[in-house]
């Protein structure tokens, strides 16, 4: 029988697992095998602002493929139909906004505004 440990002191700390030089949230998008998309802002970029794609086929080895939000805060992602759906908040954890992109490496992408008024 499995047992999660009440304990939080029993985890061994492991490298990073993303793209060097992610830095904030990053959202992980499994569009199929060996086709993984992480999406994080750049945190050693001065001024390139938002969030940006990186692109594995083995999540060990990632490539930057470029901008696809102005805006910081994602909060999640999924992939349906061929199109990657982006959620941020603005301002943070409000008001949520979306995000359709078709292709995460051309730089571009549809910016849908507001989709659901924060209660």
């Amino acid at each position: 029988m499995f047992e999660q440990s009440p304990a939080w002191d029993n985890w061994e700390k492991i490298d990073n697992i993303g793209p060097e030089g992610a830095c904030n949230a990053p959202v992980l998008i499994c569009v199929a095998e060996n086709d993984y998309w992480y999406l994080d802002e750049p945190g050693d970029t001065e001024g390139m602002g938002g969030y940006h794609a990186w692109h594995s086929t083995d999540m060990r080895n990632w490539t930057p493929t470029g901008p696809v939000t102005d805006y910081s805060w994602v909060t999640t992602a999924e992939y349906a139909d061929g199109k990657f759906y982006i959620y941020y908040d603005k301002p943070n954890d409000e008001d949520p906004h979306l995000v359709i992109d078709e292709d995460l490496t051309d730089g571009v992408y549809r910016d849908m505004g507001m989709v659901l008024a924060d209660p």
